[in-house]
């Protein structure tokens, strides 16, 4: 029987590597066998969480635990709505899991062994990073098109649910790579919050540097292989910030970050010119951009309404939700303002513990906060942070930051 002290690495695996489990058992890649990944990992977190033991202690954990029931109170009003309007149904059931259950894994996480924890989360972007590197090598460099697409397309298949695309995808003539997630974007959030932890344990950490620097430059070879130009960027951006502080040793840093940087741009420009064919999709006149901004047609009135109403795929009050490709509009507009900020406060909480810390436990916490907020500003568009893929890894860093407050606080180990 295994052991309850493995668990949180095991759901790590299990939602994010759910596609080695789909290849190695040839596991038909319907909806409900993704979903019941999900479950599972859900069930496992519920029956081994002990959030009772947060009831009556002090520190961050009790004011999580508040959170987290007001989240659940306002989610199952917003369900009971939904079942109101069209009835029971398994979209309704995801959203609802994912939302308001799921943050509950932070009370199984926050009792992990960090060494473990760090290293599955290793093991998770080495495996995505590789994946990814493996298929782009397949479809753009040997054997190449068209026979690197045959290759990639019954293993795509396997991959992704009936009823998804699943031709593979490029950007001009380079082929993005979808890695073993099946999903370009999916493999990306994963890769792009990895590198900017891993970058962070480059950068802060003095033990086992040269491993962490291969590590590091293969999970960002991985990211850069998918082409998703909004998960890139969101990873650069989170890598500049936990670059730059503090401001001690920062000429090393940028020493480190440059001969990486120029790495990669010399094998994906050098031998692809991507650059060049990603750069006209970053013109704000361009179509590409154009479509990420859409935001429907409906009426400022309509969009209002939509949004502190919710339920929009139901109602039908604006359109705003199903034509825009920025993930925060469309949360809005599915679950309303009024459920959506118990929701966002309960993200946010780490911010907040960060904001009110005394300096010496900001130094420490530093590396995961910025790996959560580069996590949360992808939902400027496609929304990977709510995918079974994305979402427990999300909260495994989010445990980190609070247990390093907790630790130098208030000795929350004493009584866990």
């Amino acid at each position: 029987m295994l052991k309850m002290a493995f668990l949180p690495y095991l759901i790590l695996i299990i939602s994010s590597l759910r596609g080695l489990f789909l290849l190695g058992f040839s596991l038909p890649p319907t909806p409900y066998i993704f979903f019941s990944f999900t479950i599972v990992g859900i069930v496992l977190v519920v029956l081994s969480a002990k959030i009772f033991i947060f009831m009556k202690k002090p520190g961050p954990l009790h004011g999580y635990l508040k959170l987290f029931l007001i989240n659940v109170i306002f989610g199952i009003v917003w369900c009971f709505g939904e079942i109101i309007i069209v009835g029971f149904n398994l979209e309704s059931l995801r959203a609802f899991l994912f939302y308001f259950i799921i943050p509950i894994s932070v009370f199984l996480f926050i009792r992990a062994k960090e060494n473990y924890l760090i290293a599955t989360i290793y093991f998770i972007g080495i495996v995505v990073a590789l994946s990814c590197i493996i298929d782009f090598i397949i479809c753009n460099l040997y054997p190449g098109p068209p026979i690197g697409y045959e290759i990639k397309r019954p293993i795509l298949d396997a991959l992704v649910p009936f009823g998804s695309p699943r031709n593979p995808s490029h950007i001009g003539l380079v082929s993005r790579a979808h890695g073993i997630t099946g999903n370009y974007h999916d493999s990306a959030h994963i890769l792009t919050m990895v590198s900017v932890f891993s970058v962070g344990k480059l950068l802060f950490e003095k033990k086992n540097k040269i491993l962490v620097l291969i590590l590091t430059i293969i999970i960002l070879f991985g990211l850069f292989s998918t082409l998703s130009t909004s998960n890139i960027i969101a990873g650069i951006i989170g890598i500049t910030i936990v670059a730059f502080y503090p401001s001690r040793g920062i000429v090393i840093r940028i020493i480190y970050l440059s001969i990486t940087g120029y790495l990669i741009f010399l094998f994906f420009q050098g031998g692809f010119f991507l650059f060049d064919q990603v750069s006209p999709d970053l013109d704000m006149e361009s179509g590409k951009m154009k479509q990420m901004t859409q935001l429907g047609t409906s009426s400022y009135s309509n969009i209002i309404i939509s949004s502190l109403l919710g339920h929009e795929h139901l109602s039908g009050i604006s359109d705003l939700g199903k034509s825009t490709e920025i993930a925060l509009f469309s949360m809005i507009t599915y679950l309303g303002i009024i459920t959506i900020i118990p929701l966002l406060s309960l993200i946010c909480y780490p911010f907040y513990i960060y904001l009110n810390s005394n300096q010496v436990i900001k130094e420490k916490m530093w590396v995961p906060i910025i790996t959560l907020f580069t996590g949360i500003i992808t939902l400027w568009h496609y929304a990977s942070l709510f995918r079974s893929t994305s979402i427990f890894l999300f909260f495994a860093f989010y445990s980190m930051v609070i247990k390093t407050y907790s630790e130098r606080k208030f000795h929350l180990w004493n009584y866990i």
